[in-house]
């Protein structure tokens, strides 16, 4: 779902902050040309779980439902030959995510009319077995409340939507690529089993972006955008594939994103310091679909959807500069403010008071301080941590992590007590703070953000000592998700 939106949210403390660094344009096909780039030169990658939940309830069919998904589609076969959509993976998702995903269905079904099993199954299908005259009858809309009967449902509409691109003069001859889907459809035998894969009309697009068995598990789409970017970066640089990309939009609604692509950027310019051999880097401009608004005194009118866009190169830049990271440690810095970040409120922890805002000029003074370098290194086993890390050296740095997240949270705390009205969201800070364990936890998840918004999926079996004391086992999580309950 992302990071906390609003007046004091993570997307407009950049927009403020970082004003040369993003602009907003009313299609991707003209946020591309804005960068000077043609569509050859340009690969867009779409977050599909996105896109299925902007398919206005109004679609209640399936040709509906398809027509206005493979709009979007071409929307961004339109700014780009290479275009990539991406899908969770339900079957390999960190039991973290998991535990969240049940949190949120259970606040849906408190909102969803109570019916009794049978009229539900009658209404839609509840289960991965239906078939296809069963997709044509139900509401797509419908469908999609079941997990488990919408993987299903998402690869008919894939399936829909790649016949009719391939069937296009216009997008036949681009690579499209719809990553986590089974091909198969509606058609998969009911016993068999799901087999999400790349599936694309290129073949050597789908060889070259499929992931080896032993690669690091990528399973949800947030991670799988930064993911597949960094793929296509490689191929370009060693030549094998995508040898003409320049640039990569990156579109989503989950400003998590935000954190993650910021995050990498870091990487990229740490890549790119040491291998001076390698190509001018991929520029990235990570796109916000901005839903249509009413005009201001007119009741009826509405301003078009557009895309914010955010150059990152330029956004990471500003980031730097305003928190006046240490030369030589800026991933640090912009590792340590996305662990920040991620306790104003996110999928996987939140500290109930906690500001984004605040929480930057925080990162900031710890940057500046004489103890900043000391505290920033602290935060290198973000990215260096791998899953056959010796356990004994995980739980050290794992101790070493929280450290400097404490002291932002201690320091933000302070901060918001000085601020005009902030007393409650201080007292609000202070009340979970009284209580040392829960503190411990919150600290814990938000330094497990950093190592999963880094590229670490961490084994389910060590989730516990990340803080996430509730989950206990793959498919059974507990109705209690956070430690502090609003």
């Amino acid at each position: 779902m992302g990071l906390p939106t609003g007046p004091h949210g993570v997307k407009e403390l950049v927009k403020t902050r970082c004003v040369n660094a993003w602009s907003e344009y009313s299609s991707l096909k003209n946020a591309r040309s804005a960068q000077g780039r043609e569509s050859y030169e340009t690969a867009a990658i779409l977050d599909g779980n996105v896109l299925v939940r902007q398919v206005p309830t109004k679609a209640t069919t399936f040709e509906e439902y398809t027509t206005i998904f493979h709009r979007f589609v071409t929307q961004a076969l339109d700014a780009a030959d290479v275009v990539v959509v991406v899908f969770d993976e339900p079957d390999r998702m960190t039991s973290a995510k998991a535990e969240e995903q049940a949190r949120r269905d259970l606040q849906s079904k408190k909102a969803a009319p109570v019916m009794s099993v049978d009229l539900a199954a009658s209404v839609a299908p509840q289960t991965d077995e239906y078939d296809y005259e069963a997709v044509l009858r139900a509401n797509p809309h419908d469908v999609m409340r079941s997990r488990k009967a919408r993987p299903r449902m998402f690869d008919c509409i894939c399936k829909h939507s790649m016949t009719l691109a391939m069937s296009s003069k216009q997008y036949s001859t681009k690579i499209l690529v719809f990553d986590g889907i089974d091909p198969r459809g509606a058609s998969r035998p009911y016993k068999e089993a799901r087999e999400p894969c790349m599936y694309s009309n290129n073949e050597q697009a789908k060889t070259f972006l499929a992931r080896a068995p032993d690669a690091p598990i990528t399973a949800e789409g947030d991670l799988k955008l930064t993911d597949i970017e960094s793929e296509i970066q490689y191929l370009r640089d060693s030549k094998t594939f995508f040898v003409s990309i320049k640039l990569v939009l990156v579109c989503t609604i989950d400003t998590d994103s935000i954190a993650i692509e910021m995050m990498h950027q870091s990487a990229k310019n740490d890549q790119r310091a040491a291998r001076r051999d390698l190509r001018e880097p991929i520029k990235t401009v990570l796109c916000f679909r901005e839903a249509a608004r009413k005009r201001k005194g007119e009741e009826s009118e509405h301003t078009p959807a557009s895309f914010a866009c955010f150059d990152m190169e330029a956004v990471h830049k500003s980031i730097i500069t305003l928190l006046e990271a240490p030369v030589g440690y800026h991933r640090h810095a912009t590792t340590l403010l996305a662990s920040a970040w991620s306790l104003c409120g996110s999928d996987f922890v939140r500290l109930k008071g906690m500001r984004s805002d605040v929480a930057f000029e925080a990162t900031s003074e710890l940057c500046k301080s004489d103890d900043g370098v000391k505290l920033l290194k602290q935060m290198e086993p973000a990215w260096e941590l791998r899953r056959d890390t010796n356990p004994q050296l995980v739980r050290s740095v794992r101790a070493s992590m929280v450290q400097p997240i404490l002291q932002i949270v201690e320091n933000t705390a302070l901060r918001l007590s000085m601020l005009p009205r902030m007393a409650r969201s201080a007292n609000a800070m202070k009340a979970v703070m009284d209580c040392q364990e829960t503190t411990r936890t919150l600290l814990l998840r938000s330094a497990w953000c950093a190592v999963y918004w880094s590229g670490l999926q961490c084994p389910n079996t060590e989730l516990r000592d990340w803080g996430f004391t509730n989950i206990t086992s793959r498919d059974q999580t507990s109705n209690e998700f956070w430690p502090y309950k609003s």
